[in-house]
């Protein structure tokens, strides 16, 4: 004979939000870039300390919201943005694995951001940046500025991305 054991709601609920986050960051920094694992584990100590709670079943979407709130009081509401979706993948990873059977964040809104204009530096700025370089990063400030290239991806370029033949700069996705 077999027996299937099977888990009841009050299993999945009765986990710890630290196995969760332990869980959730062991998988960011498996599957993703060290920056991502850096804001996640602030975001996610902040949010405990918040919250105060032991058990995954004591988090509720209220709590959740306050918690929104409370952080727009210190930080532009882009960066909560930015924290949320940190708390709301982690939840949804625990209902993926086991840990709970509906995510707490699910129905929690993000706050709406301005839309901003592009700002282009003027000709002045441009030459304030490229004296204040010196002779060592000026060639690399006005690389920058003439490509507009962004920081990560100037980090991810290779010597392959680079024809100096044809003068053709490949940026990669």
């Amino acid at each position: 004979l077999e027996f299937a054991v099977l888990k009841t709601k009050q299993d999945e609920a009765d986990k710890k939000l630290d196995e969760l986050i332990a869980e959730y960051l062991k998988h960011i920094r498996a599957n993703g870039v060290d920056v991502t694992s850096a804001l996640s584990v602030a975001a996610l100590e902040k949010f405990k300390g918040f919250v105060a709670v032991e058990r995954l079943k004591n988090i509720t979407h209220l709590q959740i919201e306050k918690y929104k709130n409370w952080r727009r009081e210190s930080i532009l509401p882009s960066s909560v943005n930015r924290e949320l979706a940190v708390i709301k993948a982690m939840f949804n990873r625990g209902v993926e694995w086991g840990f709970l059977g509906r995510s707490p964040a699910l129905a929690v809104k993000k706050f709406k951001e301005p839309k901003r204009q592009a700002r282009f530096f003027t000709r002045a700025e441009v030459a304030k940046m490229l004296a204040a370089a010196g002779d060592a990063l000026r060639p690399m400030v006005a690389f920058l500025v003439n490509t507009g290239l962004r920081r990560d991806e100037l980090r991810h370029l290779t010597w392959a991305d680079i024809n100096l033949e044809r003068r053709i700069l490949t940026i990669q996705a």
